[in-house]
């Protein structure tokens, strides 16, 4: 079962589309919070229930909903594959799941529990936030 302990964390205004427990990045000079565009790209995890309603644009000046990120401790994470396993590093995946990361890929993270499921579509683990520019394999 996976479990969280909340190191750091703090508040962004959110656009729509986004899931608890999926890696986030921050957009524009309002500091909206998105998907990651990019393998890799990511502040945290959304540790508040998430986005579905009219939250705002990105880069726009409306308030929007304002939700938590974890930035650093234990947090849950969603997976995006199966093969996840305690000690794998962590990367950020476009769609905010957490995948293994490759030689060449940003690390935010190491798993601390293992996807004991064939599918992924809500399989929730833990893993050990440690954001760090170093974090190249």
């Amino acid at each position: 079962m996976a479990y969280e302990l909340q190191g750091f964390a703090d508040t962004f205004p959110a656009t729509t589309g986004l899931k608890q427990y999926q890696f986030v990045n921050v957009s524009g000079a309002n500091r909206r919070l998105v998907n990651p565009t990019t393998e890799g790209n990511g502040i945290g995890i959304l540790t508040s229930s998430g986005t579905t309603g009219s939250t705002g644009r990105a880069g726009s000046t409306d308030s929007g909903s304002v939700q938590t990120v974890q930035l650093y401790g234990v947090a849950k994470v969603l997976a995006g594959t199966t093969t996840i396993d305690v000690g794998d590093s962590l990367k950020a995946e476009a769609d905010g799941r957490a995948s293994t990361s490759s030689s060449t890929s940003y690390r935010f993270g190491v798993a601390l529990s293992v996807v004991d499921s064939t599918s992924t579509s809500a399989h929730v683990i833990s893993a050990l936030l440690t954001p760090s520019a170093a974090n190249f394999a």
